[in-house]
């Protein structure tokens, strides 16, 4: 038999996790009501454009749209809410908590975890330099990732933007290109052609 001990330590990293979450939860779900905070912020195209980079970079675009869905290039197949509509229903609190543990907030979401354990978005990279160079580039930690990502998707609302996957609109394109078939149906076959009699036999 185990000691108490033994059983203790088997224990612990399920009820530290257990802990956390309801930390979590706890912070999540502690909001004033009506819900009027604005989530907009002061912003630079530059820090605009380098939230963009980190939205596409996360691949957000593989389940929502970011604006008008009938802008070529858009997600065809659209899972999950359009970001052109967050500034205007949830606060900035809420879907920063969101995006650090979809799953406390609504077990089976199809979101994925964009920061592990509440780490940098790039801490599981196996290539130390690269992930190194997007911190420089987005932020050291998931605070600093997390704010760039919110302050793009808040902005972009409010902006009337459409934000496209690199290489989506041509993607569509090349879809439409292939899709142009031309189809004769006023034709009676060629000249000379004769249709073949097939004859079956039932018995």
């Amino acid at each position: 038999a185990r000691t108490e001990a033994e059983e203790a330590e088997t224990l612990a990293p399920t009820f530290t996790k257990i802990m956390n979450r309801s930390r979590f939860l706890s912070s999540a779900f502690d909001a004033d009501y009506p819900f009027a905070e604005s989530g907009v912020r002061p912003f630079s195209e530059e820090r605009f454009k380098l939230g963009e980079e980190l939205f596409y970079e996360q691949g957000c675009l593989a389940c929502h749209v970011a604006g008008d869905p009938s802008v070529p290039g858009t997600s065809e197949v659209i899972l999950a809410p359009n970001f052109a509509l967050t500034s205007k229903r949830l606060s900035r609190d809420w879907v920063y908590n969101w995006v650090h543990d979809p799953q406390a907030i609504q077990p089976g979401a199809n979101m994925p975890q964009i920061f592990p354990d509440g780490k940098s978005a790039f801490a599981t990279f196996g290539d130390e330099e690269a992930r190194k160079e997007k911190e420089a580039k987005y932020g050291k930690t998931n605070r600093e990732q997390a704010d760039l990502l919110l302050d793009f998707i808040y902005w972009l609302g409010e902006r009337n933007y459409t934000a496209i996957q690199p290489g989506g609109a041509e993607k569509t394109q090349e879809k439409t290109q292939e899709g142009d078939v031309e189809f004769d149906f006023d034709s009676e076959g060629s000249e000379g052609e004769e249709e073949e009699a097939v004859e079956f036999d039932f018995e």
